[in-house]
């Protein structure tokens, strides 16, 4: 995979990134990953990112995979990626996104954003 040159956008997933990577080494663990995703879903998500099978995501494959996604023609593999990217925000598991919940997990993701800057997004 080759280097794209930095953009905001890299920024932000390399920010993101950091925020898995506990032990500093640069890579994403399966139990790294287990921080923010439930167990019964790890094995799946770790083979939909870890597309060199070596056991780690490296930043390069978390960024591709945040820019291109579930790469599944399946209408309902999609389907199934959208719901769990809505639900790591729907905090309360009530089926809505607040301005508050968004606030709360840029905040935990380390995106500094005030909860007046959320709500004007959700505005939008």
């Amino acid at each position: 995979m080759a280097k794209s040159s930095p953009t905001i956008e890299t920024n932000y997933f390399d920010k993101v990134f950091r925020k898995f990577v506990a032990n500093g080494d640069g890579k994403i663990s399966i139990t790294e990953l287990g921080s923010a995703t439930p167990e019964h879903e790890l094995k799946d998500v770790m083979s939909d990112i870890d597309t060199d099978r070596e056991g780690f995501i490296d930043l390069e494959e978390f960024i591709e995979f945040q820019r291109h996604g579930c790469n599944a023609s399946d209408g309902a593999a999609v389907n199934k990626e959208l719901r769990e990217a809505f639900d790591l925000y729907d905090l309360n598991k009530n089926g809505k996104i607040s301005a508050d919940e968004l606030h709360s997990v840029l905040k935990m993701l380390g995106v500094k954003c005030s909860l007046k800057e959320c709500q004007k997004m959700m505005s939008k």
